[in-house]
């Protein structure tokens, strides 16, 4: 999460004065570290590139569907120890070449593959800096949708804002990682 600047993004959105930001600096990128987490959970990718060395259950088809994309490079491919080296990298996955198929099994293909964005999208990281901004704005009433007069009476949002759920639709994988 290092690579995107919450505080500034935030402070900027929000008009913030370098001196309110200064005072204020550590909150916002911690807001804005969450709800990149929380965009993340519900679109299933990471707004910023990673390695990763998965296992997966050989299927019996040319193609293996990784956990995590957008693919960029995959290092290596390996079935059973054995490394391969007729495959093509897919934006989703990896295919053998030449009718190959990856043998069932438990467990027995191993990929170390890269993986998410090099620059997250603009339109995440500004869905972000939406939801972090009214998170900031709103941190004295956190959570409170709606507050009853008399029997005193409230309810709890713990839901994707709307407006959020909107702007990072396209970017939700329907078929998201566990």
């Amino acid at each position: 999460m290092a690579s995107i600047d919450w505080s500034s993004r935030i402070a900027a959105y929000l008009n913030l004065g370098t001196d309110t930001l200064g005072s204020r600096g550590e909150l916002l990128a911690a807001i804005g570290g969450s709800v990149q987490e929380a965009i993340e959970a519900r679109t299933g990718r990471r707004f910023e590139a990673q390695v990763y060395t998965e296992t997966y259950d050989g299927n019996g088809r040319r193609t293996l569907f990784l956990r995590w994309d957008p693919v960029i490079s995959v290092a290596s491919v390996s079935v059973d120890g054995d490394a391969l080296t007729d495959w093509v990298a897919r934006d989703n996955g990896v295919t053998l070449k030449y009718g190959a198929v990856f043998p069932e099994g438990i467990g027995n293909v191993e990929v170390v593959y890269r993986a998410g964005w090099e620059v997250a999208p603009p339109a995440l990281v500004q869905a972000g800096v939406y939801w972090a901004a009214s998170l900031f704005k709103d941190r004295d009433r956190l959570g409170i949708s709606s507050i009853g007069a008399g029997g005193q009476t409230s309810s709890y949002a713990r839901e994707i804002p709307a407006f959020v759920e909107k702007l990072i639709a396209p970017f939700v994988r329907w078929d998201k990682p566990c």
